[in-house]
């Protein structure tokens, strides 16, 4: 065998040996949850942020690390290589599949799951950037005439061409027929809006977005006007104080780790009580704040509310 293959050979069991230690150190992770106490929300978050995976290989360690914590023996058949972290990720929610997908590919995985039907075999919902082609600018180049004011032919006026690129997202998700027959009657109403132009689905899911948002800044409106009634459950908190600790925290987790970095995430955003409801604390401005779910439970935990 030729040096380089051996070579090869040789950084193909370190990388996989790494790959199980790095699943091994993720389940493990998954089950304590250090992450939080450092500013992230999820094990999702710290991969991506903190150790800079991209989104589906943060999703496919993950899904594997889960898949160890209930069949043990992953780790063993990775590091032989008789599965992939791709053919794991596929089986996290029929484990018993385990010894069926040694030695096949992700495709034919996909088909065992399917045949099997236990599982939701819809596609996943995937966002990938990708670059795409604008457009082609047509710029003219004019040239100087020479100084001096001499009466010369002027030179011709040469055409360039300049390709704009844009940065986009690419969405990758599956819906039922049941669907499909709502979403082509939302297509016919929105034609309405966008007279002779074809409506994309990309018309359809901003416009849906805009409903959203608006829907959203109309509540936060309604909850700076509504008349306040008085409550004697003590954790009742008010439209009025609702709306002044959102636009404080920018809808965002307030958690601070102990460099001074802000959680900051968006995802399922609780009313927290600095000093809890039990120990006397109100629900006013000054004593909530916004946490995120798994935070506002870590909180918990530090003082001792729940297990």
């Amino acid at each position: 065998m030729h040096e380089v293959m051996k070579e090869l050979r040789r950084a193909v069991y370190k990388e996989t040996v790494s790959t199980v230690e790095v699943i091994e150190l993720v389940a493990k992770l998954e089950k304590e949850k250090h992450f939080l106490r450092y500013g992230f929300s999820s094990l999702h978050q710290y991969l991506v942020r903190g150790l800079k995976y991209s989104d589906g290989a943060a999703n496919r360690r993950i899904r594997a690390a889960r898949l160890y914590l209930k069949k043990p023996e992953v780790c063993e058949l990775l590091r032989r290589r008789e599965v992939s972290l791709c053919t794991l990720s596929e089986i996290l929610d029929e484990p018993e599949m385990l010894s069926e997908i040694k030695g096949k590919s992700k495709r034919e995985v996909e088909e065992l799951v399917a045949l099997k039907g236990g599982k939701d075999t819809r596609i996943r919902e995937r966002v990938v950037p990708v670059v795409v082609k604008r457009a082609i600018e047509q710029k003219p180049v004019f040239s100087t005439l020479p100084a001096g004011g001499q009466s010369v032919t002027p030179p011709p006026v040469v055409i360039r061409q300049e390709v704009v690129l844009e940065e986009r997202l690419k969405v990758t998700f599956s819906y039922s027929k049941q669907k499909s027959e709502k979403i082509e009657r939302a297509r016919e109403i929105l034609s309405r809006k966008y007279s002779g132009k074809g409506v994309s689905i990309e018309d359809l899911f901003l416009e849906g977005i805009n409903q959203i948002l608006a829907a959203e800044g109309s509540k936060k409106e309604r909850m700076g006007t509504r008349k306040e009634r008085g409550s004697k459950n003590r954790r009742y908190i008010s439209p009025k104080v609702k709306k002044e600790v959102l636009e404080r925290d920018g809808g965002c987790c307030t958690y601070r780790n102990t460099d001074g970095s802000v959680c900051g995430s968006r995802w399922s955003v609780e009313f927290d009580h600095i000093t809890p409801v039990a120990l006397g604390g109100v629900s006013s401005v000054e004593n909530l704040r916004l946490l995120c779910r798994n935070h506002n439970q870590l909180m918990a935990r530090d003082a001792g509310l729940i297990r």
